[in-house]
């Protein structure tokens, strides 16, 4: 009998140790599993992004110093974040269009906030991308880009109207989710210091002869989560739980990537 309780209380500590390396492991296994998700999404986003941006349009003139520089950004609304709006070479156009070169924008839902999408209305946290193409009409594009040049012989101006017009483009559609916050710091280089410079380009919604230079160095930060802890986040904070911003913070990660746009000035 002695021995049996031995044997049985033996068993118990073993079945503890190998209770408790299961446990590790699985819990070491949904960490991982949650990164890759987060990993796999900010991935498919940035380099979305980023192709988008090396393939962009500097300016719609030949002539140095002439034309538009199609490039708007912009603090974002009451529903959406940071805008970044411009035109690109993208193979990803609209059905139908015959051209590759579209105007894109870029911005995602924040908390609490619906927008009008694509294929219906677009809740929180979707970070979301636009495409104009030429099938599209032409009231939608925001950028104007062929400028009227009038010449008198001596002298010559160039009148470009509505460099930028709100509230326009094709409708937005979804890209990733569990997106809580997307920000496009802007550089330009700076002659006199011989550094990149932060930027705060100039809100084209009005207007203007023509618009500012595009950046030569733009920095995307993307912050996501995945959804089981996006899940939990959202039942802490609609219940108003104190604790929701603290989870939040402990499970969200930020990725960053630095899109080098050169000094063109023309396309």
């Amino acid at each position: 009998l002695v021995e049996l309780m031995v044997s049985m209380f033996l068993f118990l500590i073993i079945m503890g140790i190998v209770a408790r390396y299961f446990a590790a492991a699985n819990q070491a296994w949904r960490v991982t599993a949650r990164k890759n998700e987060i990993y796999a999404n900010a991935r498919v986003a940035l380099d979305l992004i980023t192709r988008d941006l090396q393939s962009a349009m500097y300016s719609n003139s030949s002539i140095p110093g002439s034309g538009i520089y199609p490039f708007y950004h912009s603090s974002g609304t009451t529903s959406t974040g940071e805008w970044l709006c411009f035109i690109s070479q993208t193979p990803l156009k609209p059905k139908g269009a015959t051209s590759n070169l579209c105007e894109i924008r870029y911005s995602y839902v924040k908390s609490n906030q619906t927008v009008t999408g694509a294929t219906g209305d677009i809740g929180e946290f979707w970070l979301m991308r636009s495409c104009t193409a030429d099938n599209s009409s032409s009231t939608l594009y925001n950028f104007v880009l062929y400028p009227y040049i009038k010449t008198d012989g001596t002298t010559r101006t160039i009148d470009v109207y509505d460099i930028y017009q709100d509230s326009s483009s094709e409708l937005w559609k979804r890209v990733i989710s569990n997106v809580l916050e997307l920000k496009f710091d802007c550089y330009i280089w700076d002659t006199s210091t011989q550094t990149y410079v932060l930027d705060v380009m100039q809100d084209h919604s009005t207007p203007t002869v023509r618009g500012s230079n595009f950046p030569q160095r733009i920095r995307v930060s993307l912050t996501v989560m995945d959804d089981a802890s996006m899940a939990k986040y959202r039942t802490l904070r609609d219940r108003s739980d104190s604790s929701a911003d603290d989870f939040m913070n402990s499970k969200k990660l930020t990725f960053t990537k630095t899109v080098y746009m050169n000094t063109k000035e023309s396309f």
